[in-house]
Order: C-alpha cells, then sequence, then structure tokens
C-alpha cells in the first residue's frame, strides 16, 4: 500500500480555498499512485478551535460530496480533519471516503485540556481496511495516551494513522515517542502535521513515517507544504513540495 501524508498551509475558516488545496493534493497523490492520503487535524478550516462553532462542517453540506467521487473514481482513501456539527456538539472528526463505500467518521476520544471547552470528545475507536491491511486513526493529543494506544494497536496488526497540528518543538518530541511506540507494538506510525499560522502558533511540519522498528523511514521539512508518499512494501519515500 502507498500512503500519502499531505503537509498542508491551511488557511484559518477559509473552508472553499482549503477544500480546493485538498483536492490539489489528491491529485498530486493520485500521480504518485497513492492508496491513501491523510491530511493534518481540521484540516479543512485550519486547527482553530475558538473559530468551530461559526465553520463547523454539517455532513449534508454539498461541498463535501466532491471526495466521494474523486474516492470512487480514482481508487483512493481520503482522510481529513473537521470540527464536525453534531447533535450532542462540535467534535474534531476525520471523515473517511472510502472508494464505493459508505462515508465513515472518526472523532477524536481524548481532547487536550484546551479543547475541552470547545469540544465534545468521541467514544468509538475504528479501524480501516485498504488492500487488506488495516490502519487505526488518531488525533493529535491521543496519540500519546496509553490507553488509547493499547485499543488501537495491541493484538490488531493496524498500523497507527496518526493526524495532528503541532509545533516544530512538539512534533520533534512526538517523533521520539512515535519511534518507542512503533517498537512496542511492532507497528508502522505515520503522522501527518501542517504548517503555518494555526491558533496563535507555528505549525512545524516535519509529517512523518516510523516503521516497526523505531526508525524513521521518511520524513518532510518543517516549514514547507508538500506531500510524502510511503510504500509499506519496498519502505521507499517520494517527495513533492509545492
Amino acid at each position: 500500500m502507498k500512503i500519502a501524508l499531505s503537509q498542508t498551509q491551511p488557511i484559518a475558516g477559509a473552508i472553499a480555498s482549503n477544500l480546493g488545496t485538498h483536492l490539489e493534493y489528491i491529485k498530486q497523490a493520485v500521480t504518485m499512485k497513492a492508496d491513501l492520503i491523510v491530511f493534518p487535524e481540521l484540516s479543512l478550516t485550519g486547527y482553530e478551535p475558538r473559530l468551530a462553532k461559526t465553520h463547523a462542517v454539517l455532513l449534508d453540506d454539498a461541498y463535501l460530496q466532491i471526495f466521494s467521487e474523486v474516492s470512487s473514481k480514482h481508487n483512493i482513501t481520503i482522510c481529513f480533519g473537521v470540527p464536525l456539527q453534531t447533535e450532542e456538539g462540535i467534535t474534531i472528526s476525520m471523515l473517511i471516503y472510502q472508494p464505493k463505500r459508505a462515508l465513515q467518521i472518526y472523532t477524536k476520544q481524548h481532547l487536550h485540556p484546551d479543547e475541552e471547552p470547545f469540544f465534545m470528545e468521541g467514544n468509538k475507536q475504528i479501524w480501516l481496511e485498504i488492500k487488506k491491511m488495516k490502519v487505526a486513526p488518531a488525533i493529535c493529543y491521543e496519540s500519546y495516551v496509553e490507553e488509547h494506544n493499547k485499543i488501537a494497536l495491541k493484538n490488531t496488526d493496524a498500523m497507527y494513522m496518526v493526524s495532528v497540528a503541532k509545533t516544530e518543538d512538539s512534533i520533534k518530541s512526538a517523533g521520539f515517542y512515535y519511534a518507542e511506540i512503533s517498537k512496542a507494538y511492532s507497528t508502522t506510525i505515520f503522522a501527518v502535521n501542517s504548517v503555518g499560522l494555526s491558533d496563535d502558533i507555528i505549525c512545524g511540519g516535519q509529517s512523518g513515517v516510523w516503521g516497526s522498528d523505531g526508525k524513521i523511514k521518511g520524513q518532510l521539512d518543517a516549514s514547507h507544504p508538500g506531500i510524502l508518499v510511503y510504500d509499506t512494501e519496498t519502505e521507499e519515500t517520494q517527495k513533492h513540495y509545492w
């Protein structure tokens, strides 16, 4: 399987512009023959908790339909982040479009304390199956929560797909943790971060892949938008920057 990590630079609250960027990245991932493309946390709106209420996404928003169409047309699984309006409140969610399948939604189960005033927690782990391989989603903070690691990875044979919004120092620190977790569970971890200003911080990119030996297999830089494609069979990587 080929996995594309989309290191975007979202514009706060600019859904139409960010949607166009998503489609541009998906087009590039298709040319690189990716089977799965994943975007950073809250990628469609930018990581802006204080704007979540005014920019929350509804599942019946017409502009989302394009992702289903593109997924099926190009046989690619598309995962991106939104603040999702539900009956209970707004959640940090990942919308997952797979070819000719019903939409799946993964919602962050463990919120950072700073997020609690703005969002509701989810309560269910899901696993994706792509080309006979299992993938367990995680969103940022919860990927450091031992309980989440165990449920998602222990005896599941799943890879860990982590979508984050982190500073340069934070993602460097996370890399050491992902290296240990990948060895502990004998699995591959791939984490995708954004770049640029988000919620008064500068996100520090460095989207990357950690193999089951704990070694980094490929990584983007800290400041430029780009795509990293990782081949799970050969462990080879390709990069494309904008």
